[in-house]
């Protein structure tokens, strides 16, 4: 799937793979109009056992711009928050005090108001906090649990725009597009 996402859309791409699943690989896919560095896999903390969750890194430079970190993650999704609360410390931990800005972005399994959120609220900036949004589910979207998060030092963005797509197929969480400059 990895390699036709790659073909389809014209854009570089690397996957990195949480667990094996159904006799191939389960994880997360980053696709970037610009090249990929330092792609990294990092494992998250999964301390009740249940399938285990990463963070997937790399390195970014558009021409011309300064180099980011981007961060695709999808927490934990039991009911109760104990392994994501040390998930989203171990985020902090390895992108937090990061020399170059970061963008973290992805499923974070809880809603703005989660003391999970509220706490990385206290270090991250909420991209889409002007025009929020729910994503999930696809059909009839209630709750809000994807996010664009950008640090609140370091941070050379401004948020031009956020949205959520009508698109209702291609997954079971609505897409989040934010536009920086």
């Amino acid at each position: 799937q990895a390699a036709e996402y790659i073909r389809l859309t014209g854009l570089h791409g690397q996957f990195g793979k949480a667990i094996d699943f159904q006799g191939g690989a389960y994880g997360g896919m980053l696709l970037s109009r610009w090249p990929i560095e330092d792609f990294t896999v990092h494992a998250l903390p999964n301390p009740a056992k249940r399938e285990q969750r990463i963070a997937i890194s790399a390195r970014i430079h558009p021409p011309g711009q300064p180099r980011f970190q981007f961060v695709g993650l999808h927490l934990d999704a039991s009911g109760g928050d104990e392994d994501r609360w040390l998930q989203a410390a171990r985020l902090q931990e390895l992108f937090g005090s990061a020399t170059e800005p970061v963008i973290l972005a992805g499923d974070f399994n809880d809603r703005p108001e989660s003391r999970v959120m509220q706490k990385l609220l206290t270090e991250w900036e909420d991209a889409s906090a002007g025009n929020p949004m729910p994503t999930i589910p696809t059909e009839k979207p209630e709750a809000r649990i994807d996010f664009v998060l950008l640090p609140r030092s370091r941070n050379p963005w401004k948020v031009q725009s956020s949205e959520v797509l009508g698109e209702a197929l291609a997954s079971d969480h609505r897409p989040v597009v934010v536009q920086l400059r």
